[in-house]
């Protein structure tokens, strides 16, 4: 099994005492790559959309 964060593994907490901290910071680097993939995903439609108004637009 994968290590998801310092004493936490995709099998569950390992043995070995782990702070809260730990936990918190792996939760806020998987938001934070969330929302830069919302980012990307936005910035894409928007220009995907700005492309079809200009293609209409000459027709």
């Amino acid at each position: 099994m994968g290590l998801i964060a310092p004493g936490i593994t995709a099998a569950g907490v390992s043995s070995r005492p782990v702070t809260l901290r730990h936990p918190l910071l792996a939760l806020e680097n998987v938001f934070d790559d969330l929302f830069e993939l919302m980012d990307v995903v936005h910035s894409g439609m928007v220009e995907t959309l700005c492309h079809i108004i200009v293609a209409t637009h000459h027709e």
